[in-house]
């Protein structure tokens, strides 16, 4: 909502990057953005493709950390009875664990897996371009060709989707089945599938397997591995990025319903708030007194000038303080003292009125 009063602290400048030049003239009453997500969005990663190394693996992989990782058709079509690649002068499969294909089966007749997919999903379960990672979920496409009969009906057939956190001695989880159904495959009898969303489990190492069974008839195997006459077994190796570090704060859940009811047309280029009066162009105080202070500080302002002396400067000093000091002393005497008395022949007898005291010190010792 629109506030009483400006900020009492307004901001210098514009606080949004690329303020509109005029406000929406219907605004939303609601956020239009998505609801937020638990964890923060990191960093993407590629969608790659697969290949094939015998020497490092007997089965198609990824080499770097994907958001999808892909065997293509040129890497699995058809089965080791018929015409799939890879399979080192034996009839393996592009399997990590030495699974073999059924052993009978005609390409684009039977059963036989064309491409194999991981990606990772979102929390809506949809693919997006954050890397498969550990604690994160993917899920499983791929393209089977399914065996129709004489009625073009492929539901004899079952796609199991495996997962293993290890490739060295994988141990299969199951992800689930597919029974495929009539209208799930063209009239050749190709069709696009995918398993359901699974978590990316803890392991000991970077790599991870997921694994494809597609059979004729009967149940999940116990081994993951069918066999037979007419099964075909692929798996495809990928890399996975460790688990992220929780976000530091969750983002707001409960988002404010509506806009500012009255948004500005043109966001402020200086502050609201003038400063409360003009600077003043001379001292604040006023015209200083011409007399000191009544009370003066308790310390003098300066050091003296000398140490004090240890004793009384003058030689003698009077009895008697005089009557009516002068209120300065004068700076030097007038006169220089006379070499002797300067009366002349002293007087035979006292004077009647005698000072109290003598005006000058006699000129000689009695």
């Amino acid at each position: 909502p629109v506030t009483s009063s400006p900020s009492s602290s307004p901001s210098g400048k514009p606080t949004t990057l690329n303020p509109t030049s005029q406000p929406s003239r219907n605004p939303s009453a609601s956020p239009t953005s998505r609801t937020p997500t638990s964890q923060p969005t990191t960093w993407s990663a590629p969608a790659l493709e697969a290949t094939f190394n015998g020497e490092i693996m007997t089965a198609p992989m990824c080499s770097e950390i994907s958001s999808s990782c892909m065997a293509p058709v040129s890497l699995l079509e058809g089965t080791a009875a018929n015409r799939e690649p890879n399979q080192l002068d034996v009839r393996a499969s592009n399997t990590i664990d030495n699974c073999e294909d059924g052993n009978n089966g005609s390409y684009n007749t039977d059963e036989s897996i064309e491409w194999l997919r991981i990606v990772s999903v979102d929390p809506e379960d949809q693919p997006w371009d954050l890397p498969l990672k550990v604690g994160g979920k993917a899920k499983i496409l791929v393209g089977l060709h399914a065996y129709t009969g004489n009625n073009g009906d492929p539901s004899q057939d079952y796609a199991d989707f495996y997962y293993s956190s290890d490739v060295d001695e994988p141990t299969w989880e199951l992800i689930g089945t597919k029974r495929l159904l009539v209208g799930e495959v063209d009239n050749a009898g190709f069709g696009d599938f995918e398993s359901v969303s699974f978590d990316i489990t803890e392991g000991t190492q970077s790599m991870r397997a997921i694994r494809v069974d597609f059979r004729y008839q009967g149940g999940p195997s116990e081994d993951a591995c069918t066999g037979g006459s007419w099964a075909d077994t692929d798996d495809l190796v990928f890399f996975v990025a460790p688990a992220t570090a929780p976000p530091t704060s969750l983002p707001t859940l409960n988002p404010t319903n509506f806009p500012t009811n009255n948004p500005t047309n043109v966001p402020s280029n200086n502050p609201t708030n003038l400063p409360s009066s003009l600077p003043t162009a001379m001292p604040v105080t006023s015209s200083p007194t011409t007399s000191p202070t009544p009370l003066p500080s308790s310390k003098p302002t300066d050091a003296p000038s000398v140490s004090p002396s240890s004793g009384p400067t003058t030689s003698d000093p009077s009895t008697s303080p005089t009557s009516s000091p002068s209120s300065k002393p004068t700076d030097a005497p007038s006169v220089s003292p006379s070499a002797g008395p300067t009366t002349g022949s002293p007087t035979t007898s006292p004077t009647p009125s005698p000072s109290s005291k003598p005006t000058v010190a006699p000129s000689v010792s009695p």
